[in-house]
């Protein structure tokens, strides 16, 4: 039950920081240096992080992920966590959200955001990443 939780939070956690990296991937300013950016986060920013660690370990080897794709698949905990949210009638709108995105990334491919969270659940545990084909 425990876990279930952990990975909700995570969920949310991975989602949060995929989605301001996306904008500052293609947002007004082009050409921002990623890893240069998380590094500086990393030293004194109130959203350092195990995560932002790894997305900066990542940012250093690639920041355009050409070859990912977007596909993020979940394990189902967070499935069960959201339902048992909702039997207890307790908002989780973040990790409710975060788990849709990853089901429409099956479908859809995905985009930049999902393409680093899929990178991240690799390096911190081991999941595959998919291809783009």
């Amino acid at each position: 039950y425990v876990k279930m939780v952990h990975n909700g939070i995570e969920y949310a956690l991975l989602q949060a920081y995929a989605e301001g990296f996306h904008l500052l991937k293609d947002g007004q300013f082009k050409d921002l240096n990623l890893e240069e950016i998380s590094r500086v986060w990393l030293h004194g920013s109130i959203i350092r992080s195990f995560i932002l660690e790894l997305a900066h370990e990542i940012f250093k080897k690639d920041q355009n992920f050409k070859e990912i794709s977007g596909e993020v698949a979940h394990t189902g905990m967070g499935l069960w966590m959201v339902q048992e949210a909702e039997d207890k009638k307790i908002p989780v709108g973040l990790i409710k959200d975060s788990l849709r995105i990853r089901e429409e990334s099956l479908t859809t491919g995905g985009n930049y955001a999902s393409k680093l969270i899929a990178l991240l659940r690799n390096k911190f545990g081991g999941h595959a990443v998919k291809r783009a084909q």
